[in-house]
Parts: structure tokens; C-alpha cells; sequence
């Protein structure tokens, strides 16, 4: 049996809610009791997270063995539920083929930015995202800045991330300041915690978000 979409597990926080936005927006999408069919390999996360963000040796070791056991699976598509890994897997993807394609959130981030012209935008994420340069040096060489929030804002939306993961908060109080102090600008939700939140704005890009939705189309295409 060819399997359309499989998920790499990666924590049950953010797995967790993928594979609902997954079936909500199937059910939105189709009505009845719709779900978004797929096949999952389950990683021991408290095993790589201890490697993340930047110990590649270690990360591409853990990773590549479920990478080609989902091989063996027989999908199509496969959408992991953890932004900054990609820049791992952008790695492993150099020296390393495998049957499937990856659902990308930084190619679908890019996609969407130059098909509305935007040319500048505010990362939100862990502080290692937002201080980092994988996602700001790919945007850079299409054409799009990346401003960098103040050091206390930075702070500010880090300890947010973490209150969110440990409290289930989701208070969106303080996405609605920034917001508002930098009017007419877009920000990139680059991480699951803030995701979480399901803050809806226009000038919100949930990278999450985007995965899902190309899944979706992905799944369904016949």
C-alpha cells in the first residue's frame, strides 16, 4: 500500500499539535468525519533535543536512521513537526537521498513571500532562531531582510515560548504589542510554542502553519 504522508515524531508537544491541524483542516476541507490519513515513526526526542539546536555530528546521527526507516515505508511526503531541525535535514539532504519529498516551511515561507512582494519581515522564535542566520541568510538571498527585534523583545518572546510549553499559556497579549510597535511589517512564526497560540492576524506567517495547509493539498491531490 502507497502511503501518502508520513510524520516524523519528534516530542509529543508539537507532534501532537500538528496531527490536530492536520485533521482540522482535512474536516474543514471535506466535511463528515473527515481525518488526514498518514503514517508516523515516533523518535525518542528527549535523545535529540538534548543535540539541538546546533550539534550537527550528533543530530545527523540520530536522525538518519528514522529517515530511512520512513524509506521503507513507502510515502510520499514527509512533514516533521520542528522548524529549526531543518537546517540539519537541509544537510543530510546534500549527501543523502531518500524516496520521499519533504513539506519545507522555509520553501514554503519563500514561495509565499515573493508571491506578495514582501521584502521585509521579523522572525519570532527561540532566541537561537531569531539571533541565528539559516533562516535570515536564505531570505537574504531572495531579496528579503530580516529585522531583528531589540534584545528585551527578543527576551520577551523567548521566555513566552517556554512559559507556553510548560503552562499551556495563551495569552496573545504580548504578540499584539509587537504588532503594534512595528505597524505594517510581517512576522514569521518560526517556532511550534508560538504556533500554539493560533494568533490570527494579517500580517502573521505561521511557518507551521504553511506545512499544514501544503500538506493538506498534497494528501488530496489525485
Amino acid at each position: 500500500m502507497k502511503h501518502k504522508l508520513g510524520i516524523l515524531g519528534l516530542g509529543s508537544f508539537s507532534t501532537l499539535h500538528y496531527i490536530e491541524e492536520l485533521n482540522n483542516k482535512s474536516l474543514e476541507k471535506f466535511g463528515g468525519y473527515n481525518t488526514c490519513p498518514f503514517i508516523m515513526i515516533n523518535t525518542n526526542f528527549n535523545q535529540i533535543n538534548t543535540y539541538l539546536p546546533d550539534q550537527e555530528t550528533e543530530l545527523i546521527k540520530n536522525l538518519l536512521p528514522y529517515l530511512y526507516s520512513l524509506t521503507l515505508l513507502n510515502i510520499e511526503y514527509l512533514i516533521i513537526p520542528n522548524i529549526t531541525i531543518h537546517r540539519v535535514l537541509d544537510k543530510i539532504l546534500k549527501t543523502h537521498h531518500f524516496n520521499f519529498t519533504i513539506i519545507h516551511p522555509i520553501k514554503l515561507l519563500l514561495h509565499k513571500l515573493l508571491e506578495k512582494s514582501i521584502t521585509e519581515v521579523i522572525i519570532l522564535g527561540s532566541l537561537y532562531t531569531m539571533q541565528g542566520t539559516y533562516i535570515q541568510n536564505l531570505l537574504q538571498q531572495n531579496g528579503i531582510t530580516s529585522i531583528k527585534l531589540n534584545k528585551e523583545y527578543q527576551k520577551k518572546i523567548d521566555n513566552l515560548r517556554k512559559l507556553i510549553y510548560t503552562t499551556q499559556n495563551k495569552n496573545t497579549s504580548l504578540l499584539e504589542e509587537i504588532i503594534q510597535k512595528y505597524p505594517n511589517t510581517y512576522f514569521i512564526l518560526a517556532c511550534t510554542e508560538l504556533s500554539i497560540l493560533k494568533y490570527k492576524n494579517p500580517y502573521i506567517i505561521d511557518l507551521s502553519d504553511l506545512q499544514i495547509s501544503k500538506t493538506i493539498k498534497l494528501v488530496n491531490k489525485h
